[in-house]
């Protein structure tokens, strides 16, 4: 954790057996990553070994049982990866893809996948799902299709593999964690600088500026207004920017992310989503980060622009609107206020399959 703390517990009691020991973790921050938790050790001569009994996430305690005292301390502990990295978007149910523009990353779900008839569409990678692809008119796939059945009015320039459904790709792990209580408001026209640390609920009212810094964030809700902006600051040592939500997330109509670093940033920002309520994204937003709701449905309105990862509990994309993974060559086509983009020659060209 960060500070880190080495806690020497001595007692004079005599016992035999374990004891039952709980440490409270209220003043250190960890990275709040997917896929990783917390764990009570306790060093035993040459190495900490792990005790962890209970994590009391809420309350930042953590409970394990020990024969020995002195040393222990609280670390962060990383769980296996499910292999997700690659994916633009994985869905742990449905996915509805509505006439994007286009999409350069690979698409996994473990239910349906649904391309509606296209505008046309073009998505550059690789789709499975465990259940059935349905490529409706004017859908191009450069890539290959692996699923249970699939039904093709499209294009697929790859392998079509159908007959045996895609293996299921697990979600990541969410480590618990709580908000705080200070509720925060961004005016009109106005820019807020807002360090690291637990708050309530933020709103970025419109054609308001919300600063984030490098470090961990825990919100009860982050809601930015029609033409509000989220601006990412980097430390010196590119740190990333993670924020943590328990209730709710919502970018509202032409919301815009942006940074000194350029949509490079995009692999820096992570929101990690606790909520079982939809995360909506509205028209005309311009988005930079991974989106990491095990639980919730992330949905958007027309013709959003984004760059990054979206894992979620199910996922619909609304029509006209540009996807790139972190990786993909090239930049997001750039739009007057509410306008149509203003060139193609942004569209990645080189995108390599897995």
């Amino acid at each position: 954790g960060d500070p880190p703390i080495c806690y020497l517990i001595s007692t004079t009691a005599v016992f035999s057996g374990d004891a039952s020991i709980e440490l409270s973790y209220a003043n250190q921050t960890f990275s709040g990553l997917p896929n990783t938790e917390r764990g009570l050790y306790h060093y035993e001569g040459v190495t900490w070994v792990e005790i962890t009994d209970t994590v009391l996430t809420e309350k930042r305690k953590i409970k394990g049982r020990t024969s020995e005292f002195s040393p222990f301390a609280v670390f962060e502990k990383t769980l296996p990866v499910p292999e997700t990295d690659g994916y633009l978007i994985l869905s742990d149910g449905d996915m509805d893809l509505a006439a994007l523009s286009f999409a350069d990353g690979d698409v996994h779900s473990n239910g349906d996948i649904q391309l509606r008839k296209g505008d046309p569409s073009v998505y550059r990678g690789n789709f499975s799902a465990v259940g059935e692809v349905t490529i409706r008119k004017r859908n191009t796939i450069e890539g290959d299709v692996l699923a249970l059945s699939i039904d093709n009015d499209g294009e697929i320039t790859g392998v079509q593999t159908s007959g045996t459904p895609a293996d299921a790709v697990p979600l990541p792990v969410l480590a618990g964690f709580a908000h705080g209580a200070q509720d925060v408001e961004v005016a009109k026209h106005a820019t807020v600088d807002l360090l690291p640390g637990a708050y309530g609920d933020v709103e970025i009212n419109r054609d308001g500026t919300l600063q984030l810094h490098s470090g961990e964030y825990f919100l009860k809700s982050l809601e930015g207004l029609r033409r509000s902006k989220l601006e990412i600051l980097l430390n010196t040592e590119q740190d990333p920017v993670i924020i943590n939500i328990t209730t709710d997330l919502e970018f509202g109509r032409e919301m815009e992310m942006t940074s000194p670093a350029g949509e490079a940033v995009s692999s820096k920002v992570i929101f990690n989503c606790l909520q079982n309520r939809e995360v909506k994204i509205g028209r005309y937003a311009r988005l930079l980060g991974s989106i990491i709701a095990p639980e919730a449905k992330v949905s958007s309105f027309k013709e959003i622009e984004f760059r990054g990862q979206i894992w979620a509990k199910a996922v619909e994309i609304g029509r006209g609107s540009v996807l790139l993974h972190h990786t993909s060559t090239g930049t997001l086509p750039k739009r007057t206020g509410s306008s149509e983009p203003v060139a193609d020659a942004a569209i990645p060209v080189d995108y390599r399959l897995a």
